[in-house]
């Protein structure tokens, strides 16, 4: 079988700048494919890249309907119990390391302003629940115990 190859990368060097062919005789092989876990990784990397860019042109991370799904989906993709393959694979996948230092600080500010929702729903409650008095004495504390 005679397979015609031009200068598809632009690396041979030719005399003019017409498009040139070689010929070659060899046979080709194909691409390798992928296996599962390697498709799932991909899956994964791309779902938690497109979380990223989400959350990333969000002007606001206090609690609401969109901030709450976005990380709604990205605790759900996160507490799956992954092979060890999996995340080897997934951790070498290039720009997931950075993905994921890029994460943890909006996560965690995220996170600063839904404390901070329920910190106000609590103390507005508590608030509430004594009448229209204004609390004299120390603020709160709240100690929770499991």
């Amino acid at each position: 079988m005679e397979h015609r190859m031009g200068n598809v990368l632009g690396s041979e060097q030719t005399k003019n700048s017409k498009h040139t062919s070689t010929t070659s005789t060899s046979i080709q092989t194909p691409p390798r494919t992928p296996t599962l876990t390697a498709t799932a990784v991909q899956a994964l990397a791309a779902e938690i890249r497109d979380i990223h860019h989400a959350l990333s042109e969000l002007s606001d991370l206090r609690p609401g309907d969109k901030i709450n799904s976005l990380l709604t989906r990205l605790v759900n993709l996160c507490v799956v119990p992954y092979s060890t393959e999996f995340v080897d694979y997934f951790f070498n996948i290039e720009g997931v390391p950075s993905l994921c230092e890029q994460l943890r600080p909006l996560c965690a500010a995220a996170e600063g302003e839904l404390e901070r929702f329920w910190a106000s729903n609590i103390l507005e409650s508590s608030m509430g629940s004594q009448g229209n008095s204004v609390a004299t004495g120390p603020p709160f504390v709240f100690q929770v115990y499991f």
